[in-house]
């Protein structure tokens, strides 16, 4: 059943009737309104459901907002600890690559004065072969 609007018909037509309008023309006008179906019209209880749950809408809002604000704070937490983890992995590897060049280094230098002894012992032996291949020519030779 069509929801109708409450209203005292009789006073409306006559407020209707004293600004002007015809009596036939503001009777119309009251039995139309008075027939009017305001079932879809939203009545105070309506508004106030509507504020409940606009209210209860907002708390979760509030609510999810400060888990999301948890949880961005905990990201940052866990953000800044991988960050210094990731610091301290770049001192770690920096040391250790320093520590692989001094040992590269010093095994070159070793190897280096190792080549340079053999090529002094190399150039003794070739010296002292000329040396004496000079003195047997001298003596061969008048």
């Amino acid at each position: 059943m069509a929801a109708t609007l409450r209203i005292d018909t009789l006073k409306f037509a006559r407020k209707l009737t004293e600004a002007g309008l015809e009596p036939r023309v503001a009777e119309a006008n009251v039995d139309g309104l008075a027939d009017a179906d305001t079932s879809d019209l939203a009545m105070r209880a309506d508004a106030a459901a509507l504020s409940a749950d606009i209210a209860a809408l907002g708390a979760a809002t509030k609510a999810e907002a400060k888990a999301l604000a948890a949880d961005i704070a905990a990201l940052g937490a866990a953000t800044k600890a991988d960050t210094a983890a990731l610091a301290a992995d770049i001192v770690a590897l920096r040391a250790a690559t320093k520590a692989d060049f001094a040992e590269m280094k010093a095994a070159t230098k070793a190897d280096l004065a190792e080549l340079k002894a053999e090529m002094f012992r190399f150039m003794l032996v070739q010296s002292i072969g000329i040396v004496g291949l000079t003195v047997t020519l001298v003596k061969l030779l008048p």
